[in-house]
């Protein structure tokens, strides 16, 4: 019998257990112009801040991507014009969502996402905000609520437009996993089952494949990649 589960696992991600996911992560940094491409000492320096938010990715033992943000900074509150947006403590910056080439186009970018504002909620969080490109990244945070602060013109010399949004964490609702397992007798015949809790919340609508990929580069910014392209 053939079971698959199409659900991710997540491990935290820390300076301590880097070296151990360092060559994947790195790996799948590839996907990326040589200039652009996070350096481990990039990754170590946020890593090693414990107001960081940071999961590793699998689908079984396949490293699928990760997704990393951090308790924004003073400096960035002034840059991006979000003194208005309250108490820095409570805002959260997403830096870094990456999912590895073989592994894109099958909604995994979207559960990248949601498992980081599960985090994000849970560490006390009230806002996330991070630069978001047109038209796919940008339409899914929307999507949930996120409200648009600005654009900021050739985003470190991209040569591309990136719009800043906030999204109030207290107003979004975390759909709980569904597990789906596909199962395949030896007759021939297919049956599917699912598996969800009594607290499934219904009220959440289908979510789009993250259409894009924050990355952080020498400064620490995050720049937005779509996939493949």
């Amino acid at each position: 019998m053939l079971l698959r589960h199409i659900m991710l696992s997540f491990e935290d991600l820390g300076a301590e257990n880097w070296s151990k996911y360092s060559g994947l992560i790195l790996q799948s940094e590839l996907v990326y112009p040589e200039t652009i491409r996070s350096a481990p000492e990039d990754f170590l320096e946020i890593l090693s801040e414990g107001d960081r938010i940071a999961k590793v990715a699998f689908t079984g033992p396949d490293y699928v991507g990760n997704v990393i943000g951090y308790c924004i900074t003073p400096e960035e509150m002034k840059a991006y014009g979000l003194e208005g947006e309250g108490d820095r403590s409570k805002i959260a910056y997403i830096i870094n969502i990456v999912v590895a080439p073989q592994h894109q186009g099958k909604g995994y970018g979207t559960e990248l996402l949601w498992e980081f504002i599960k985090a994000a909620k849970a560490r006390g969080y009230e806002k996330l905000v991070g630069h978001f490109r047109q038209p796919n990244s940008l339409n899914l945070i929307k999507r949930l609520g996120a409200q648009e602060k600005g654009v900021f013109r050739n985003w470190e010399d991209t040569g591309e437009d990136y719009t800043l949004c906030c999204l109030d964490l207290q107003s979004v609702r975390v759909p709980v996993p569904v597990q789906v397992s596909v199962s395949a007798p030896v007759s021939g015949s297919l049956s599917v089952s699912l598996s969800m809790p009594d607290a499934l919340d219904t009220s959440m609508p289908e979510l789009p494949e993250l259409g894009g990929n924050y990355h952080l580069n020498e400064t620490l910014h995050a720049n937005i990649k779509q996939d493949g392209q």
